[in-house]
């Protein structure tokens, strides 16, 4: 039930509901010999600022790779999902 639920709330938002893939969104800053970055949702991955939120390499935490080879995925608010060919249709993977 909870698939149907995920795959409807994706469906119901008509034409790519996911945002872009993006890898580097803002700068990595020092704080007190700590790299941090300045955006919501953003970690220092391999040394850089990236969105976990959206992030096919960094899905909802830095290293987790989102997707199957030929597949079209996508990171959506750092879950990863199989979607089909028009990105309509997706489900929680």
């Amino acid at each position: 039930m909870l698939m149907v639920s995920c795959v409807a709330l994706l469906a119901g938002c008509g034409g790519n509901p996911q945002p872009e893939n993006e890898a580097n969104t803002s700068d990595v800053t020092s704080v007190g010999g700590e790299l941090t970055c300045s955006g919501d949702g953003e970690a220092v991955c391999d040394g850089v600022c990236t969105s976990t939120y959206t992030d096919l390499s960094n899905c909802g935490w830095c290293g987790m790779r989102c997707g199957f080879p030929g597949g079209n995925n996508v990171c959506w608010y750092g879950t990863c999902y199989a979607c089909d060919s028009n990105g309509t249709n997706c489900v929680a993977i």
